[in-house]
């Protein structure tokens, strides 16, 4: 059966990954996917909702927009159909007419004798595994959260399927994305596994050594606002700055979802975001004092510099780098020179901690160095 094939495809993929890199949303995944795989009743008894599931996927513009292994120029051809028939039939196409759309993908991209869906993760493997490009991750990715999303718990499913829109909306109209447009934080909370779990990256950052419940948080270049609203269930007050507006709407989607009045979100460059001095406790910077789509305009020492100003006597600097063995040549995601830029930081800050943390999708992402400073 098809579902069975999926949940297969599915823990193949993830049986590749060492165990270090499975978050929980992965383990309660593969315990269903292993359960279909393992009884051929509960395959059977979910195979009507499984095609269900499919043709839900298939007619929302956002996962059609990843899910199919089409040229760019053909996706744009199956999202106007299925505007049209979004539009005639008021958001809701008519049954007939979506089933013949959907007929006319699966001739057009489906694989002899495999489903649409089915057909979309066959095109993330090679012989091996998974593809290692970021298209084929985060298709493989947003697919296994749509089957936690339906099978596994569906109570954020109307949430989930809000912030795939809104990551399709910037696909289409900002100018780059990370992680093929998949979600770069994950959100437990929410059932989105993400490229980088919140709720694990939290625990690996120890983050509740530094954080309180009096604590004044701001997260530079905060993204999806995942880390940040886990972050808002301890501190006082966190305050988000995020450029893209499209991942600022996400964050929002995800303050509302989690009733936290606590979380403010900004869209804002960081070269001119303005603050009192001393305004905050506690400053996070993950890999944002460059960012790899370079529109960070700011130069290192300011960068630091500007932190320093926010900070209060005694404040902490939470630090994640970029790539540590990079060239140093002070290129995008480049750290080489890590040692130096740490010497700078020792004019303002002093090093309280300093350690590895593993990556989460092994084949795409790396290793990266984290920093506890005070404010001297």
């Amino acid at each position: 059966m098809v579902i069975t094939q999926c949940a297969d495809h599915i823990l193949r993929a993830f049986a590749s990954w060492p165990e270090a890199a499975l978050c929980a949303r992965d383990t309660r995944l593969l315990a269903f996917c292993r359960e279909v795989t393992q009884k051929p009743a509960l395959a059977n008894e979910l195979g009507s909702a499984w095609r269900s599931f499919e043709d839900d996927l298939f007619l929302q513009p956002g996962f059609l927009d990843f899910l199919l292994p089409l040229e760019d120029e053909a996706v744009r051809a199956a999202q106007a159909d299925l505007a049209r028939l979004q539009i005639a039939g008021v958001a809701t196409p008519d049954r007939a007419e979506a089933q013949a759309f959907l007929r006319g993908l699966a001739a057009q991209t489906a694989d002899p004798g495999r489903s649409l869906l089915e057909s979309s993760l066959v095109s993330c493997f090679r012989r091996r595994g998974l593809r290692p490009r970021w298209p084929f991750y985060a298709r493989f990715l947003l697919i296994t959260d749509a089957v936690y999303q339906r099978f596994v718990d569906d109570v954020h499913a109307a949430v989930f399927a809000r912030l795939v829109h809104q990551q399709f909306l910037q696909r289409r109209h900002w100018p780059t994305s990370y992680c093929g447009g998949y979600f770069y934080q994950g959100s437990a909370a929410l059932g989105i596994r993400g490229v980088k779990p919140s709720e694990e990256r939290y625990e690996a950052y120890q983050l509740d050594r530094y954080l309180t419940s009096d604590s004044r948080v701001l997260d530079i270049g905060g993204n999806a606002g995942f880390l940040a609203a886990k972050m808002a269930q301890r501190a006082a007050q966190v305050d988000m700055i995020e450029l893209n507006p499209f991942l600022v709407r996400v964050a929002d989607e995800v303050k509302s979802a989690l009733s936290l009045n606590n979380l403010r979100t900004i869209v804002d460059d960081f070269q001119f975001f303005d603050s009192p001095a001393g305004q905050y406790d506690v400053v996070v910077s993950l890999s944002n004092h460059a960012t790899i789509d370079t529109r960070l305009s700011i130069d290192f020492h300011a960068y630091i510099d500007k932190i320093a100003r926010l900070l209060a006597p005694g404040g902490l600097l939470i630090f994640e780098s970029h790539n540590i063995n990079g060239p140093g040549r002070g290129l995008p995601g480049d750290d080489g020179d890590i040692e130096d830029k740490i010497a700078y930081m020792q004019t303002r800050f002093e090093v309280l901690d300093r350690y590895m943390v593993d990556c989460w999708v092994p084949a795409l992402d790396i290793d990266k160095l984290f920093l506890v400073l005070r404010k001297a």
